[in-house]
Order: C-alpha cells, then sequence, then structure tokens
C-alpha cells in the first residue's frame, strides 16, 4: 500500500481517536525512517501539505523553503529543546531563533571554523581514507559503516576540531545517542531522552578537561595549536568577542554530534545508489582516478538528491500562518503547529527540478538542500561536502569496486542507522578445481 492508504486505514481500524493518532504517528515514523522517497512522492502529489495529528509534512519545493525563510513563524525551537536537554541548559546556534545570542555565537565560530581551512581538511580526510583502505587491502573487502564512514569523521573531530573522546568508539556513542534525542525523537521518547542526556554529561566534562588540559599546558609554556578548541580559547584574550569555558565547551559538543552521523549516512547512501546505477558510476569512477574533485562533488550532490541523508527540518510555528498562499493547496498552519519541511522531498519536487528522476550535473546550487537553507543552514556545510567528496573518491578509485556477495553486499540499517555495508575490490576471486 502506499502511505497514504496505509495512513487511512490506520486511522478506519482504530478504536478511538487517540488511538487512531498513536497509529497514524508511528506509521509517519516508520515511513520517514524507512521509506522516505516513497512518502514524499505519494504526499507531493495528493496531499503536499499534510496535516496530521501531530505535525504537518509539507513536500514542495517553494513551500519548503517558505518556511524555513520565515524565520519570524517558523522557529527552530524544536531542535533548541533537545539541545538544552543534551546540554545540561545551554542552546547551540542550531536550536536559536535570530537573535542577538545566535548572531554572538555564530560569528565566534565562523572565526574558528574557517572556509579557508577546506583544503586543511581535504587532506586530513584523504590521508585517514588511505590508512583505513590500505589496512583493507590484503583482503580486498571493507565494511564501509562504522570502521569507515563513520570512523574518519571522528578521528577529524580530533585532528581539525582538537576534540578526540577518550577513544573512537566512546565518541561515536556519545555522539549517535545524543544526535538520535535531538534531530529523531519525534514521539519525545523519554527514554531516548535519558541517554541523550546520560551521554551528555559523560561528553561536558570529558570537553571540560581538554579545556583545561590545554590552559595548564600553555601556562607551562605549550604553543598555541591551530584547531578549533585551540583558536577559541586563544580568542578569550577579547572577552566580549569569545566564549567562557563552558560556552566554548557546548559549542564544540554541537559542532561535533553534527559532523559524524550525516558523514556516514551519505557516504553509504551514494555508493549504494551508483553501485546500482553502473551508467552513473562509471563517470563518478572516472572523476575520481584522475582527482578531479570539483566533478566528483557535482556526483556528490546529485547522487545524495535521490536518497539524502537528513530529510527532514523542523520547525514550530509561533503564530497561524497561511502557506502556499494564492496557490490550490493554501493551507492554514494553526500556531503552535510541529512543521516537517521535507527538503528531501523538495529536491525531487516534479514542479521546480527539470525532470527531477533523471541523473544531471548541471542542477543550480539552490536545489541542493542536504545542508539545509536560510540563516540555519549547517555550520559545517562545506566541511561535510569536502569530507564526504573525498572518502568516496578514496573508494571510487579502488579497482574493481562492487557489493560483497550475498547479504554482506546489501545495505542495511539498524533504525535510522547504516549497519553494515562490504564492499570488494581488486581482481574477482575464481574458484579452484
Amino acid at each position: 500500500m502506499s502511505f497514504l492508504e496505509e495512513y487511512r486505514a490506520a486511522s478506519a481500524g482504530a478504536a478511538t481517536p487517540e488511538e487512531a493518532a498513536r497509529h497514524q504517528l508511528g506509521l509517519l515514523q516508520k515511513w520517514v525512517v524507512e521509506d522516505p522517497e516513497g512518502m514524499f512522492a505519494d504526499l507531493r502529489a495528493h496531499q503536499p501539505i499534510f496535516k496530521t495529528p501531530g505535525p504537518v509534512v509539507v513536500t514542495r519545493y517553494r513551500d519548503v523553503i517558505e518556511v524555513v525563510d520565515l524565520e519570524e513563524t517558523f522557529s527552530v525551537a524544536p531542535y533548541g529543546v533537545a539541545m538544552m536537554r543534551n546540554n545540561g541548559g545551554p542552546n547551540f546556534i542550531l536550536g536559536m531563533d535570530n537573535g542577538p545570542e545566535f548572531e554572538h555565537d555564530l560569528s565566534i565560530l565562523h572565526l574558528a571554523v574557517k572556509r579557508e581551512d577546506l583544503e586543511r581538511i581535504r587532506g586530513i580526510v584523504a590521508t585517514r581514507t588511505k590508512e583505513l583502505i590500505d589496512a583493507a587491502m590484503p583482503a580486498g573487502r571493507l565494511d564501509i559503516t562504522d570502521g569507515f564512514s563513520r570512523l574518519i569523521p571522528t578521528l577529524l573531530c580530533g585532528d581539525y576540531f582538537g576534540v578526540p573522546g577518550p577513544d573512537p568508539v566512546t565518541l561515536m556513542n556519545w555522539v549517535r545517542v545524543m544526535f538520535t534525542d535531538i534531530f529523531l525523537n519525534f514521539a519525545q521518547d523519554p527514554h531516548v531522552s535519558e541517554r541523550g542526556m546520560a551521554a551528555g554529561v559523560q561528553f561536558r566534562a570529558h570537553v571540560d578537561a581538554l579545556i583545561a588540559g590545554i590552559k595548564k599546558d600553555r601556562e607551562n609554556g605549550a604553543a598555541e595549536t591551530d584547531d578549533v578548541i585551540g583558536r577559541l580559547i586563544t580568542m578569550q584574550r577579547a572577552p566580549k568577542a569569545s566564549f567562557t569555558d563552558s560556552r566554548l565547551r557546548d559549542n564544540l559538543i554541537g559542532c561535533v554530534t553534527g559532523v559524524l552521523e550525516n558523514t556516514n549516512t551519505a557516504i553509504v547512501n551514494i555508493l549504494d545508489w551508483l553501485l546500482d546505477h553502473p551508467d552513473v558510476m562509471a563517470g563518478a569512477v572516472e572523476a575520481a582516478r584522475k582527482n578531479d574533485t570539483a566533478t566528483l562533488r557535482k556526483y556528490v550532490l546529485e547522487t545524495l538528491r535521490f536518497h539524502t541523508p537528513a530529510p527532514l527540518m523542523v520547525r514550530l510555528s509561533v503564530r497561524e500562518h497561511t502557506l502556499a498562499k494564492g496557490t490550490d493547496r493554501a493551507t492554514t498552519i494553526p500556531a503552535h503547529s510541529v512543521v516537517f519541511a521535507a527538503n528531501g522531498s523538495a529536491m525531487m519536487d516534479e514542479t521546480e527540478l527539470d525532470n527531477p528522476k533523471e541523473f544531471r550535473l548541471d542542477r543550480p546550487p539552490h536545489h541542493y538542500l542536504h545542508w539545509g537553507w536560510g540563516i540555519h543552514q549547517c555550520l559545517g556545510k562545506y566541511i561535510s561536502e569536502v569530507q564526504v567528496t573525498e572518502i568516496v573518491k578514496g573508494l571510487l578509485a579502488l579497482p574493481n569496486l562492487r557489493r560483497a556477495p550475498g547479504d554482506a553486499g546489501k545495505l542495511t540499517y539498524a533504525g535510522p542507522f547504516p549497519k553494515s555495508f562490504v564492499l570488494e575490490f581488486g581482481a574477482t576471486q575464481t574458484a579452484t578445481a
């Protein structure tokens, strides 16, 4: 059944309106995780602004942009509530509406996380990618999920941000449970929130110790480090244009929490899609082997359009608003409504994009909404593009890259997160007599 057919059936079979609402919300969450493309296509065709007992799901490009551009009407408060819960009180720019605190924190972060660092980041990622691929060379086989596409951005957090975990696995675990609560806890499950808060306590203590250790080392004559944590500490010489230690910690945790999971999902989604489309993959492989990063970046962005890692942006209406006013889909959004602005759907909207089901490298930049839109577009957008492109380049440059035989070569998920995806490379093994 289509999403809407299943949704209506859930309502018809319920004993009470409350039971129907629970079933419908559960169904919405299930489709967001398991088949967002199918759900979005159904909604764009039949109910592009879809009211549920919980969120309003917005699926057309123009309407999604309207929601995220009208920052005074559609607040990022849902992220802020979860960020503050995991941060033990303070917020992060992702969860702040436009205002003095948002502008202050964002401007400081832009001074520490610099666009001119991108080639340095590319070099770090290329080195880490090569190390892991070299280690897999003797086997000619590599699971590109946790030990590769998730591990490389974790190592970058130490190399560039200056925030290694006690060990990579611990850092990955902290980030995953916090990420789940902040971005994926649609039903506000208290158990999910409790795990996020517990991880936040440990993460904060770890970063507090890093900050204190760096300051003590400097007092003892150590040189200033040119990583993000080191820059932010140096900037404290100008108190009005810097963070206190606790705000420095909170912002670093916010940055790191956004780096790992979407990078991991993006990489596995790209390889999965390309392997299913060998005609497109041939061009991407050629770009990778020629080290043509600019062309490969276009392949990355266009491939992700078919399966973006973060297909929803969440907002809260602070006042009543008529969305898509003047069109036949005009819909009044009541105040205090949670809104899912579906960027994953917007990038496939046939009323905005020419032939959205066709793979093309000449689409304009504003048709790519992988990292959000407007003032809350991801701070790490350019870092993410560099990371994903460089890691994909390392894989595509391998000879005879292919899926492993059987189930191992199928991309599997544990909930919303990639679980296993084994690729092989090099000569194809043949059975011996």
